[in-house]
């Protein structure tokens, strides 16, 4: 996890294929603790964090909650 706000979140990935910009998933827990309504978010941007390319920073937006 690298950031958290209302709007959205933003985290670290090493996979250059699993996430892709317009991916809609759902977030059931951050930081291994279980939300009590889960929320729907899709992914805004992925973007090196480094020159080297090795950890990428995914930026997604929440789209709102569900049970």
């Amino acid at each position: 996890l690298i950031d958290l706000s209302q709007g959205g979140i933003s985290f670290k990935s090493h996979s250059r294929t699993e996430f892709k910009r317009g991916d809609q998933f759902y977030i059931l827990e951050v930081e291994s603790k279980v939300l009590e309504e889960g929320i729907k978010a899709v992914v805004r941007y992925v973007k090196p964090m480094d020159q080297f390319g090795i950890d990428l920073k995914i930026g997604v937006e929440f789209l709102g909650k569900f049970k």
